[in-house]
């Protein structure tokens, strides 16, 4: 359910418990005796589950929490148009009953998994994050099920091909390192793949650029280190202040006084909420004292970590920087630019994947 996919036995829980909730409104007395005989029958199980149980449970509950107006006879002086007024409310608020009950079962579930559930974990903690379940439906069919199987670590990388009693060396196939061959490594940490994971980045920096050349005013200056978009092979013109620092991403606004100078740096990590925070933690420090001295210049000035997730995941922190971003710029379409970051990030992992055999690395040009 973290990935946004319904289990199957969601999907059977939510047709029972809406034929529940219509007898109960609906039928006539025949068949709410029958339904009460089934009731006091499953209510003796004790070696198998009642579906008719658990709905009567759900059902009872959504009367006593009064979120939708269950009508009865007593309550109510035409009870059938009112029924009929209030029924899909009701069937509305089940199905957000059934939808809550599975999202702790998940949350449960993710917690005691230690290598298939970080990043279910840090889905279920950006709840309101659906970003990364939107994306998995805009790329092709075949990275749509790479992306399910990476965000569930169940790909057949190499220490888990050893897990499941495979006869393979688990270490990294890169000449020189040794290290254990891990997804996270693969994706986001080996140190003999640096130009994948540049490609990747640059590829998701490009992106943003772009994006931002699109919505800036005239006077505001950009620069990126990108090929073209570099200033004496930095990104910081020198008439603001020397330093041998290279930010992402610097834009200049001086429409403004005093100007504006944002500083962004950008990382794709591996998607869990530890990798996100030392990424923020460590990119922060690195750029706190450029942006001190730009301060002491007398120019507003952001020093602005970005964390776009190597699986495309954006967390709660990284939506507000780039909500940030836009209202600095005034770019339009957030969730789109969210969508696109993220596509990006994930397509650069599948090519990361793909070539994971190789020890030459031909990416071509970034993804757009």
């Amino acid at each position: 359910m973290l990935l946004g996919a319904k289990p199957v036995s969601q999907v059977y829980l939510e047709g029972h418990l809406g034929a529940f909730i219509n007898s109960k409104l609906v039928s006539d007395e025949d068949t709410l005796a029958a339904l009460a005989n089934a009731e006091e029958r499953e209510a003796e199980w004790t070696r198998k589950s009642s579906t008719i149980m658990q709905c009567k449970e759900i059902f009872q509950e959504m009367k006593e929490e009064q979120n939708c107006r269950i009508p009865t006879p007593d309550n109510c002086a035409n009870y059938p148009v009112t029924v009929r007024i209030e029924k899909p409310n009701i069937m509305k608020e089940a199905k957000r009953k059934v939808e809550n009950l599975y999202r702790v079962r998940s949350i449960q579930t993710a917690g005691q998994l230690h290598l298939q559930g970080e990043m279910l974990t840090l889905l279920a903690e950006e709840e309101k994050d659906i970003s990364w379940k939107a994306t998995i439906f805009k790329v092709p069919r075949g990275v749509m099920g790479w992306a399910v199987r990476a965000g569930t670590n169940t790909l057949a990388t190499p220490d888990n091909l050893a897990r499941w009693g495979r006869p393979v060396d688990p270490r990294c196939n890169m000449d020189g390192c040794s290290s254990a061959s891990t997804l996270g490594h693969l994706l986001s940490s080996c140190a003999k793949a640096l130009d994948r994971f540049k490609f990747r980045h640059d590829s998701v920096l490009n992106h943003l650029l772009q994006t931002i050349m699109k919505s800036k005013n005239d006077q505001m200056t950009v620069y990126a280190d990108l090929n073209g978009w570099r200033v004496n092979g930095g990104t910081m013109p020198p008439d603001l202040v020397l330093t041998e620092q290279i930010p992402d991403l610097v834009i200049i606004d001086r429409s403004d006084t005093p100007a504006k100078v944002v500083l962004i740096e950008l990382t794709v990590p591996w998607d869990s909420a530890n990798s996100f925070k030392a990424a923020e933690e460590r990119k922060t420090a690195r750029y706190e004292r450029l942006a001190g001295d730009l301060r002491d210049k007398g120019l507003t000035t952001f020093n602005l970590p970005l964390e776009i997730g190597c699986r495309g995941v954006i967390n709660k922190r990284n939506h507000l920087v780039l909500e940030t971003i836009c209202n600095l710029v005034k770019i339009r379409g957030r969730k789109k630019l969210l969508a696109s970051l993220g596509r990006i990030a994930l397509l650069g992992s599948y090519r990361i994947w793909l070539a994971r055999h190789s020890q030459k690395w031909t990416g071509g040009e970034l993804i757009k």
